[in-house]
């Protein structure tokens, strides 16, 4: 079986969504499928063994259908898997012309399957209500033309329902590389970045850190370690870098953007994880397994530390793969650092559970298993 996923970018660029693609890619290949990649051009493409990428789309609009259709009609997949998120295919959140695109592709005989990354954003003001009420149109088209469509999380499976009879839940798996790391090494990272604090606590990805870094303030014995670039620097950039020349002072260390294997040593180099994901007054966010990240931690063997949303949802679990805060606020962050740091047993079971998890739900081979399985039954029963 040959699969074409469509992707905005790809690795070396600095694309959520392109890792993700690499990753299930080579996973696939391992499986035994024949796999391409086309998205956009860029200066360089870091392939993985078994994967052809065609960097051929100048953009996501009417201007790039032809070299598109070209590639794919070149190529002759079995399927072509679009990786959609509204703003990777427009700038605006509005790729009009994707769903006609989608069937100009299922009219020349190959079947199209659309993992949905994101769906349409919440109304926030009048403006945030036409872009939500036209991404939805746009998902709800895209669903028309697509012969399977998956998603990361339920809460974007009850979006979807209405648009399409059998919408797929596969979560995101870590978009880094773990290997086991030796404890001198994890010791010298410590060392080297908090020689005085007896508990890291480690982040990732690019969210808003101020309320984590107001929480460790309160702790005496607690260093952040923020790996990736957070989005609001001013936070931790008021005092002197370190030695090492990533890190500022004040209790906090940046590492800047790091290649997927130096992140997965980071991550080990910590005690606890958290993700400060934004929850609305309503209630609306949360910690979720659409987050690569999330599924880093799980990698790396930390307990963690998230936040509940409506987004929130099994098979996580509140005191046994996860310890869930209501809200993302410095004094509820601060109590949950507390907690895990100080009760082993808890902090044991939140590690071994989420080990567990990520081996039986986010692992790539696993992910992979679940791809397949979905490509090649729609295959025999279509």
């Amino acid at each position: 079986m040959t699969i074409a996923f469509l992707t905005n970018h790809f690795p070396p660029r600095v694309d959520g969504v392109g890792d993700y693609t690499a990753y299930l890619a080579a996973a696939l290949v391992q499986r035994g499928l024949d796999v391409h990649v086309i998205c956009r051009k860029q200066e360089a493409i870091v392939a993985p063994k078994g994967v052809t990428v065609h960097a051929v789309a100048t953009d996501w609009s009417e201007k790039s259908k032809i070299s598109v259709l070209d590639t794919v009609r070149e190529i002759q997949p079995d399927w072509v898997a679009v990786q959609y998120v509204p703003y990777s295919f427009q700038h605006l959140g509005l790729p009009f012309f994707l769903p006609d695109f989608l069937r100009q592709i299922r009219r020349n005989g190959t079947r199209v399957g659309v993992m949905f990354h994101e769906v349409h954003i919440r109304p926030q003001g009048v403006k945030g209500w036409i872009i939500g009420q036209l991404q939805r149109r746009i998902a709800r088209r895209m669903c028309r033309y697509a012969d399977v469509v998956a998603t990361s999380i339920a809460f974007y499976r009850q979006l979807l329902t209405p648009f399409h009879t059998d919408v797929r839940v596969i979560p995101v798996g870590a978009n880094i590389e773990v290997e086991p790391l030796a404890e001198a090494e994890r010791q010298r990272l410590r060392q080297q970045i908090f020689p005085d604090q007896s508990c890291i606590v480690s982040t990732f990805g690019r969210r808003d850190i101020s309320g984590l870094v107001a929480a460790a303030g309160m702790i005496e014995d607690v260093g952040i370690l923020a790996i990736g670039n957070p989005t609001n620097h001013s936070a931790t950039l008021e005092a002197p870098p370190l030695p090492s020349g990533g890190g500022v002072g004040g209790g906090v260390y940046c590492t800047g953007h790091l290649p997927p294997v130096e992140v997965g040593a980071w991550l080990q180099s910590s005690d606890v994880f958290v993700l400060p994901d934004v929850v609305s007054l309503h209630g609306e966010g949360g910690t979720c397994l659409k987050s690569g990240s999330l599924a880093a931690a799980f990698a790396a063997g930390l307990p963690v530390i998230g936040v509940r949303g409506d987004m929130t949802g099994l098979p996580l679990r509140h005191g046994e793969n996860i310890w869930l805060v209501e809200r993302g606020d410095a004094e509820s962050l601060f109590k949950a650092i507390r907690m895990v740091q100080s009760d082993p047993v808890l902090r044991e079971r939140l590690r071994t559970n989420g080990a567990i998890l990520y081996r039986e739900h986010l692992a790539w081979e696993v992910l992979a298993e679940a791809y397949g399985k979905l490509f090649f039954e729609h295959a025999i029963t279509a």
